[in-house]
């Protein structure tokens, strides 16, 4: 989305379609992806994405401490999907107030 501009600049024309199907594919895709790899991640280290549950701790000494926690996708997270979506819409907006 961030070099959208480029053809724009250099041919003289608006591409509103194809970046718009493109932004939507692209933002798919990468929470797709983000979420497959990070739940994979996750299944080696505490066993899921979102969780909670009691982790078995080895501290310095080699002693063993039981912890409760609980984990999963912190409010970043969140705020980029959110940002990603207001963008999203506010392209898709532009792109019908100026077909009207």
């Amino acid at each position: 989305m961030g070099i959208s501009f480029i053809p724009n600049i250099i041919l003289k024309r608006r591409f509103y379609n194809i970046l718009i199907f493109a932004s939507v594919l692209f933002l798919i895709l990468v929470v797709v992806a983000f979420s497959y790899g990070m739940s994979r991640i996750c299944e080696i280290s505490v066993g899921s994405l979102q969780g909670a549950g009691t982790l078995d701790v080895v501290l310095p000494d080699g002693t063993t401490a039981f912890m409760d926690a609980n984990w999963g996708l912190g409010l970043g997270f969140y705020l980029c999907v959110l940002a990603a979506l207001t963008a999203l819409t506010a392209g898709i907006t532009d792109y019908l107030r100026k077909r009207n």
